[in-house]
């Protein structure tokens, strides 16, 4: 029987807490804190955060009982993929980075999910991460792309395909989803 992805919103460290329109302060507090580079105004970005959004996740850190960062999926495709923008701490990036990626594939019929990640990005979208970079595919490295921090940055793009996140979504899910199982047997 093939495996059936399903949206999980929470891990041991994390969970993904869905945006309201109330929250559009506090999304563009965090994209500052965690080097978003090149946002408009407060103002602008109130009247238009949505655009283009398909979801848009608070990132809580169950431990630290806070925010921590914030996850978007943006820009679909009709070719069937989507941008997954993800700035969070370095402690919480590889299981916020699972989790949008499988809400992602579980949520659409999406060929791949791109990530793009400036060298500062990358460590804490937990990109280097053992369970996530065996299947990131760097597509494009586009030089001194984004300003942000007082100076520019390449950007690198990066896809997962779908087949490799369902080849490997079993392992990486059942490293960071509780189950039932798991739980009686952590317990016993």
């Amino acid at each position: 029987m093939p495996f059936m992805l399903f949206p999980h919103i929470q891990s041991p460290g994390v969970e993904l807490q869905p945006v309201s329109a109330a929250d559009g302060e506090k999304v563009y507090e965090l994209l500052i804190q965690y080097g978003a580079g090149g946002l408009p105004t407060l103002e602008a970005f109130r009247r238009n955060n949505a655009g283009g959004a398909m979801a848009q996740f608070l990132v809580h850190g169950r431990a630290e009982e806070r925010t921590v960062g914030v996850a978007t999926l943006r820009d679909f495709n009709p070719a069937g993929h989507i941008k997954a923008d993800i700035r969070v701490s370095t402690a919480h990036g590889p299981e916020t980075t699972a989790l949008v990626l499988n809400y992602a594939f579980a949520m659409w019929n999406l060929r791949k999910v791109y990530v793009h990640a400036t060298e500062a990005d990358h460590e804490a979208a937990g990109l280097a991460d053992p369970l996530i970079s065996p299947l990131l595919r760097r597509e494009a490295l586009l030089p001194r792309h984004v300003f942000a921090r007082g100076r520019h940055w390449n950007l690198s793009v990066y896809s997962v395909y779908r087949d490799a996140w369902e080849k490997h979504a079993p392992d990486i899910l059942d490293a960071l989803v509780p189950t039932p199982d798991k739980e009686a047997d952590d317990h016993a």
